[in-house]
């Protein structure tokens, strides 16, 4: 072989030395890209299957605040999932009150009632977003008797609002419910037995409002505390035996009335997952201001406790 040969086949030798590390860091790295990007594609594919178990669960409705804009016990659980996500849906509940009526300026009736039992209802609907309207309807007609042979008493009112309602959260563990809407109040207020009955009556309307704060517990529990204010304006009547005319009426007679709550709450998620059930328990005070008239009816307010049962859908 000649020096020219010879030089060729140093020159081949050389080039493919240096060709053979360089095309195997290029093989290298293609297939470490290629293991990169499956690892990547398979926890994609990780992350969109724990997604759609989330939605065919219950999807962003089965986080920690259902219907009635509250969390519930699943907050205690999972804190990361409490968000303010609120599902529409209906809203209901009873309560049973065992209240006792008080009078001002130390009048008998006050001696004549017992704790009474009295019911409220509620049913409403919360959209998407927490806003929402609720009815609410209360009811109180009992007797009392101070002076077996004088008669007695008799209290009967009728309380409807109509409002719309709504949620804020506060932070990780504190709500603030608020509500506002129109009042329609219905009221008696009457002694002694035909022909000598003396009494008021007051068929009124106007502005109701309301606040409730509300500090979620573990296990599903919590404390609250509210207030209602209503400034009403109707039309009241008095009527006694001894008036010449057997009755005086006002029309256009302002009252107002201040309501309180204060107690405990556990909440509970139903096996559905769509829906909750809640239970409360506390004590409540209300005072009436003017319902009774101008004349020398007393004012009044009531106290005693509640237990209620409500469901949020």
């Amino acid at each position: 072989m000649g020096q020219r040969g010879r030089l060729i086949v140093g020159l081949v030798v050389l080039g493919f030395s240096c060709w053979t590390p360089i095309a195997a860091v290029s093989q290298d790295g293609v297939i470490g890209a290629v293991n990169v990007d499956d690892d990547r594609s398979r926890e994609l594919d990780d992350l969109r299957a724990r997604v759609a178990a989330l939605e065919s669960a219950g999807g962003a409705c089965d986080g920690c605040v259902h219907g009635s804009g509250r969390r519930d016990d699943g907050c205690d659980r999972e804190p990361a999932s409490c968000g303010r996500t609120v599902c529409p849906g209906l809203v209901g509940g009873a309560e049973i009150g065992f209240l006792r009526p008080f009078f001002s300026d130390g009048h008998d009736a006050g001696s004549a009632f017992d704790y009474e039992a009295t019911p409220r209802f509620w049913l409403g609907y919360v959209m998407a977003g927490g806003l929402g309207i609720r009815a609410r309807y209360w009811d109180f007609d009992h007797r009392g008797v101070s002076d077996p042979e004088g008669g007695g008493y008799r209290l009967d009112t009728g309380v409807l609002d109509l409002e719309a309602t709504d949620t804020i959260a506060l932070g990780s563990r504190w709500d603030l419910a608020v509500s506002a809407g129109w009042r329609h109040v219905e009221f008696e207020f009457l002694n002694g037995e035909a022909p000598n009955i003396e009494g008021t009556r007051n068929s009124s309307n106007g502005l109701t409002t309301a606040l409730e704060l509300r500090r979620t517990l573990p296990r599903g529990l919590a404390l609250f505390g509210g207030a209602r204010w209503s400034w009403l304006y109707g039309d009241v009547s008095y009527r006694a035996p001894w008036l010449e005319t057997g009755r005086i009426d006002w029309e256009g007679a302002t009252q107002w009335m201040a309501e309180t709550q204060l107690g405990a709450e556990w909440t509970r998620r139903l096996a559905s997952g769509r829906a909750s059930l809640e239970a409360r328990a506390g004590v409540e005070a209300q005072w009436w201001d003017g319902i009774t008239g101008a004349m020398d009816a007393p004012q009044f307010g009531l106290f005693g406790y509640f237990v209620t049962v409500g469901i949020s859908r």
